[in-house]
């Protein structure tokens, strides 16, 4: 199989469903409001740095311990608010946050420990809308790529189809 064969009949099309179904879960993800979401209230009893890598790169994520003896991430979109809430965990370790349910995950291949919104005393330090936002902009752009994917299989069928006819 040539080059080009392989990639019109095995990596587009996978390529393809793949970016459909990332903006389909980002766009899931977008409209999901604090009502859809777990919601926890706990002591914050340790936090630790931890990294997560992929096969390219590796992310700096912010582990809250809480006094349910279970660790949620502040991942690594947030880490220039890393700072900020370690110092309000220090002055004040009352959390309330929200994260996904067990399956809110499948749609994002995430776990379901991921902050949504962080509130420490009265300071809302992580809030739902930005994550809304982000997820927002990753429907453009996975959504984009899924249709141009698709448009440039149904023009290649279309032209193959047209020219067997001829």
């Amino acid at each position: 199989m040539n080059d080009a064969k392989l990639f019109y009949n095995r990596i587009l099309p996978i390529m393809t469903i793949v970016f459909a179904y990332a903006a389909i879960g980002s766009l899931l993800d977008s409209n999901l409001e604090k009502e859809n979401l777990k919601r926890i209230s706990g002591t914050v009893e340790n936090y630790s740095y931890g990294k997560s890598s992929s096969q390219y790169s590796t992310y700096t994520h912010l582990n809250l311990r809480l006094d349910n003896k279970k660790d949620y991430k502040v991942t690594s979109e947030w880490k220039s608010k890393f700072p900020s809430i370690v110092n309000e965990i220090r002055k004040n370790n009352r959390v309330e946050l929200y994260h996904r349910k067990p399956y809110q995950r499948l749609y994002r291949w995430g776990t379901e420990n991921i902050i949504y919104q962080l509130k420490i005393g009265n300071s809302v330090i992580i809030d739902i809308n930005e994550r809304q936002n982000k997820s927002n902009r990753l429907v453009y752009f996975t959504g984009i790529i899924a249709l141009i994917g698709t448009t440039t299989l149904i023009i290649r069928k279309y032209k193959k189809t047209t020219a067997n006819k001829g």
